[in-house]
């Protein structure tokens, strides 16, 4: 039971992990294009 519930508190955190990564991923875009145009 304990195992389980570890595992779907490492899976929230992946999840959370990457919700980050493709916000930061956004904002990185967002920064080239920024660039580009200056």
């Amino acid at each position: 039971e304990r195992a389980r519930a570890c595992a779907s508190e490492r899976a929230r955190v992946r999840e959370r992990e990457r919700a980050c990564e493709s916000v930061r991923e956004r904002e990185c875009v967002r920064e080239m294009r920024v660039r580009e145009s200056a």
